[in-house]
């Protein structure tokens, strides 16, 4: 992490600075990326943790507290334990003491095919740092499931709204209903963070798919 003006930025929550990596055992990952990655965290000289899926019970701050005592670059793994029952079958990137501009600057670094893909990716919070990384990879799948089904329901709303605008078939009646689901849908939206509501937005979606194709139907 060369840039000057990136080294001196405050870190998103104060932890030992380095990465805690793992690599899938189910994935067939390319050992030729996995070395370039690696020696790419070397030639920058960012400290990392390499773990597998039997570390998963272990917290956080336990692994970045060795991180910290230790002066080498890759790591020796942490003892071994049992195979972990919610091993994942995708590699995780997880930044401890990095400032916002520093996981960015990474980011678009590795941003590149030459380099393993990381769909799990997270960084240190007062939240998440005592998590154990079976919690971590849970929180994260659910909010993949969150994401997606704010895009879905988002899609099917601007699909409804551009209906209203275009049809002149429609009553007056007709559009105030349309206008309440559309209304019922923000109000889901705007909720999310704190109220997430999984069969709600299913069942608003599959709603809005009917929605949709009658629409359609009626025009065709």
């Amino acid at each position: 992490m060369a840039d000057q003006e990136v080294k001196t930025d405050k870190p998103i929550f104060k932890t030992p600075f380095g990465l805690i990596v793992y690599f899938s055992e189910e994935e067939i990952t390319d050992s030729d990326k996995r070395d370039r990655f690696l020696s790419f965290l070397n030639l920058q000289e960012i400290p990392f943790y390499l773990i597998k899926s039997g570390d998963f019970s272990l917290r956080i701050s336990q692994v970045t507290e060795r991180l910290e005592k230790s002066n080498n670059q890759n790591l020796i793994p942490l003892q071994k334990t049992s195979r972990s029952e919610n091993q994942k079958s995708e590699n995780l990137l997880f930044f401890s003491g990095f400032s916002r501009n520093q996981v960015e600057h990474l980011l678009e670094h590795i941003r590149d095919e030459n380099f393993p893909r990381f769909p799990l990716k997270a960084v240190a919070t007062e939240n998440n740092y005592n998590f154990t990384f079976n919690e971590l990879i849970h929180e994260l799948f659910q909010d993949r499931i969150v994401i997606s089904h704010v895009i879905n329901l988002r899609k099917r709303i601007n699909a409804l709204i551009k209906h209203l605008t275009d049809y002149n078939t429609l009553t007056s009646e007709q559009k105030d209903l349309l206008q309440k689901e559309i209304d019922q849908a923000e109000n889901l939206l705007k909720d999310v963070e704190t109220n997430f509501d999984l069969k709600l937005f299913r069942n608003k979606i599959e709603k809005f798919n009917y929605i949709l194709a009658k629409l359609k139907h009626e025009k065709g």
